[in-house]
């Protein structure tokens, strides 16, 4: 907020044009707004849901588990009650590769977060451990 204002050099004009330049997500992240998720979304000021797969799988009992048939069908609830109102769904796709792009896109998602900066710094951590690893056994011979 502090940056789409200027910091509070544009304030008053951000606040005036707010309503009309912006849009709301909502987040889904529990299997009982899951359960409840027609009702959600029947609330014209609702531009798009996005899906949070391992909250879900955490209210589901199953943390973690994002690929859980469970945390699918949970996911596929959401789609398939966007699609009847006509509202954008996403996802968060933590490990990003082609395939789970395409998966993402085949399941119904109209938009997808890639990534975030902790997976991104934890993956850098280990391709730099694997690198420093490598280096050091080639080192030694």
């Amino acid at each position: 907020v502090a940056r789409a204002q200027n910091y509070g050099h544009t304030f008053e004009e951000y606040a005036k044009n707010w309503n009309d330049e912006s849009i709301l997500i909502i987040q889904i992240e529990s299997i009982n707004a899951v359960k409840n998720i027609d009702k959600i979304i029947q609330n014209k000021n609702i531009d798009a849901v996005i899906v949070g797969p391992y909250d879900i799988s955490g209210s589901l009992g199953i943390p973690g588990q994002i690929h859980h048939q469970k945390v699918i069908e949970a996911s596929a609830t959401i789609v398939d009650a966007c699609k009847r109102f006509n509202v954008s769904c996403g996802i968060h796709v933590p490990s990003v590769s082609l395939e789970t792009v395409n998966d993402s896109i085949l399941k119904g998602f109209n938009f997808i977060i890639l990534a975030s900066d902790v997976f991104i710094l934890r993956d850098w951590a280990n391709n730099i451990n694997l690198i420093s690893s490598e280096w050091n056994l080639n080192k030694k011979k």
